[in-house]
């Protein structure tokens, strides 16, 4: 089983090294600005997961949630190069004009994300970026009031009448740290994970699993949860790694769902 400290080193380790060794991706090699724009955006997506990695040790999960999806959304503008370099780059480099990039929702179509975008950015992780009623409440919890309780400028108090005509003190606050972090923390942990390594996949279709990013232990972990859950649906790994002519994972290579052992 993976833990999130696992997942979230492993997170940083494929940007790191994806960054810091040899040539980027070859679909951005040899059109003007490519390597840079490649590069920015390792370097933007290190900064955010390390950022997210310090909000969440200290239970902040909202903040860890918005930061998220501006990670996602990095991912999505590099996939998106990447898959018409000659043209989308020219429609990057040139999107502070009106109308020379597609809206976000259009690109995370065109690459095939159209779910995730629904789903996950545009849904879930847009409720800790634009305030919403469904959101704003998310991580409270209440507990009757007990003698001795001294509420503080956090806490909400309500008094309720019961069935019997009496009344009951309730305190609405904030989740405790830890339980926040025990609650959200594995999806946030995964969540990075899978946008790491779905968009420098993506980034690197030609036998990804020969760079040095491609991540060790863990993929055989993750690989297994994500394919064997249904309720995975939503992750990006799941039609990442099924448009792979080859990918090796478990010391197997799998290509137009036929597996070859090479152990």
């Amino acid at each position: 089983m993976l833990s999130p400290d696992e997942l979230v080193a492993d997170t940083k380790a494929m940007f790191l090294t994806a960054r810091a060794y040899g040539e980027p991706s070859p679909k951005f090699q040899g059109y003007p600005g490519a390597t840079e724009f490649y590069y920015r955006v390792l370097e933007r997506q290190m900064e955010l997961v390390d950022a997210i990695d310090r909000l969440l040790s200290n239970g902040l999960v909202q903040a860890s949630l918005a930061l998220l999806r501006v990670m996602l959304e990095n991912a999505a503008i590099l996939v998106w190069a990447a898959k018409d370099p000659e043209v989308n780059l020219q429609k990057f480099q040139n999107s502070e004009k009106p109308n020379a990039i597609p809206k976000l929702h259009a690109i995370m179509g065109d690459i095939g994300w159209s779910r995730e975008y629904r789903e996950i950015y545009g849904s879930l992780l847009s409720l800790f970026v634009h305030p919403r009623p469904s959101g704003l409440d998310l991580y409270k919890t209440t507990m009757c009031a007990e003698k001795g309780f001294v509420p503080t400028p956090l806490v909400d108090t309500y008094i309720c009448e019961k069935e019997d005509s009496k009344f009951e003190v309730f305190h609405v606050f904030a989740a405790p740290a830890g339980t926040l972090i025990a609650d959200h923390g594995p999806f946030i942990s995964l969540k990075m994970y899978d946008i790491a390594l779905s968009s420098l996949t993506l980034c690197h279709d030609e036998y990804p699993e020969s760079y040095r990013w491609w991540p060790g232990r863990t993929i055989l972990c993750f690989d297994k949860i994500v394919m064997s859950d249904a309720d995975a649906s939503s992750v990006l790994w799941r039609s990442v790694r099924s448009s792979l002519a080859t990918v090796r994972v478990e010391g197997k290579i799998y290509g137009d769902a036929v597996s070859e052992d090479v152990s």
